[in-house]
């Protein structure tokens, strides 16, 4: 397509060894009503299908979780935030919590249903015994996408093997679970730590998962697009012990070449969730990749930009269907 290479960085956990191997990106055509009418006058170029209302029955919409229970009382934020041991580095802003006034956040009742299951709990087992978590969500039959520093952190702690639940609800795992055969982080994240390339993904084994739960589409959209969009988005954190899935809405507040930022509450173990937008017909898709606070009024995730969607659909074709 005559774009420019970018290096991303590839640590086979089967060998041991960093290295650089990634294949060409395969694009797809964006329907016309992706984003209402904001697409019809500004078609969107660049998307992969959402493979998720047509499994289990075509047309199947995530559950509403407006449900009239009182609101989940899990550890304050307040607490959360105070604890030292969310950190290990004191410099950086990827475990801050940044909230409304009013914690918006409601729990997944049952997480079979999608989108939530195509969400997945992260544990990144790393080589001096520590143990990280985090969230992901499912692009294709054998791809995770997830923030770069669930997989490596700014510490520098190379990574061993990261354990992938999707749609873990308390202590049930409905869809089992299975551990990466390689995970991929960018040089700019490996070697600067530059928050505009802090995503990853991690590369699954087989499809056995993916084949139960489906997963989102994703899109490289234009600011148009963005503007003002209504987005979800779902994970696991901290405050809810990283095993209970917490969900709130909101919007996105402006956006620029890297990033997205947006008013959906989020805490501490959420970093990686999919910030995704629902069109009228059910098809979910991701515009960005959550990973920290940025303000007192708005979180941060990097946006799917044309490089990332480029490894992501890469991946797809280098690691595809395999049952």
């Amino acid at each position: 397509m005559g774009r420019k290479k970018y290096s991303f960085r590839m640590f086979n956990l089967a060998v041991g060894a960093w290295c650089e191997d990634f294949p060409v990106h395969l694009e797809d055509t964006a329907p016309s009503d992706l984003f209402g009418p904001r697409s019809r006058r500004n078609p969107v170029k660049r998307y992969s299908p959402c493979f998720m209302t047509e499994m289990f029955g075509a047309g199947v919409r995530e559950v509403d979780v407006s449900f009239s229970s009182k609101k989940v009382q899990y550890q304050s934020v307040m607490q959360a935030a105070a604890n030292p041991k969310i950190s290990r580095d004191p410099n950086s802003t990827k475990e801050r919590v940044i909230f409304d006034p009013d914690d918006s956040r409601k729990a997944i009742p049952d997480t079979r249903f999608p989108p939530w299951r195509s969400i997945c709990q992260l544990k990144t087992l790393r080589i001096d015994g520590s143990i990280a978590n985090g969230t992901g969500w499912l692009a294709a039959p054998r791809v995770v996408v997830t923030a770069g520093h669930c997989i490596f952190d700014k510490d520098g702690v190379e990574p061993s093997v990261v354990h992938v639940t999707p749609g873990l609800n308390r202590n049930g795992a409905p869809f089992l679970s299975q551990s990466s055969s390689k995970v991929y982080v960018h040089d700019r994240w490996k070697h600067n730590f530059d928050d505009a390339f802090d995503y990853g993904l991690i590369v699954l084994p087989d499809s056995s998962l993916a084949l139960q739960t489906g997963w989102f589409g994703v899109v490289e959209a234009g600011d148009d697009h963005l503007r003002n969009l209504l987005v979800k988005s779902a994970g696991y954190p901290r405050d809810a012990g990283n095993i209970n899935q917490l969900m709130a809405e909101g919007r996105i507040v402006r956006s620029d070449k890297n990033f997205i930022y947006h008013s959906v509450d989020t805490a501490v173990g959420q970093s990686g969730s999919p910030v995704f937008h629902t069109d009228p017909t059910g098809r979910r898709t991701v515009v960005g990749i959550h990973t920290d606070g940025f303000d007192t009024q708005t979180n941060r995730a990097v946006r799917i930009t044309s490089v990332v969607f480029d490894q992501i659909q890469a991946a797809a074709k280098k690691f595809p269907h395999n049952l």
